[in-house]
């Protein structure tokens, strides 16, 4: 249920932003900046991280409290974990594979495991 909602609330804010750099003139490409301002410019990171914590303060999110820096690793690790290729991981994030792999490396053993298991059940060993 929440994911649904979650990923309702990112498509919602997706279309506000391209709707948003249009009424500004602002060419809009999907491999740009995430967070933008309502003048279409990107949001410094400052400021982003200023409004997690007034929001962290308040209470308004349910869950720990976390940097932007550390919404990129959340993001990167929940992407291996649903078994995304760390390339696709690393396209996402303007890094290199092998970087994803060093980086992620604990995420990525956890699904070579995962898929060990998963044959042995399959093969009934």
């Amino acid at each position: 249920m929440i994911d649904q909602m979650i990923i309702d609330m990112l498509a919602a804010y997706k279309l506000w932003v391209k709707k948003t750099k249009l009424q500004h003139g602002i060419a809009h490409s999907d491999d740009q900046f995430i967070f933008y301002s309502s003048w279409g410019s990107p949001i410094a990171v400052s400021t982003l991280r200023e409004a997690l914590r007034e929001m962290f303060e308040k209470k308004e999110l349910d869950i720990p409290t976390i940097t932007p820096h550390g919404l990129r690793h959340t993001h990167a690790t929940l992407l291996l974990v649903q078994g995304v290729t760390a390339h696709n991981v690393a396209k996402r994030l303007g890094n290199t594979a092998d970087m994803i792999y060093k980086v992620y490396g604990h995420a990525v053993k956890e699904l070579e495991n995962e898929s060990v298991e998963l044959f042995s059940q399959a093969v009934n060993l």
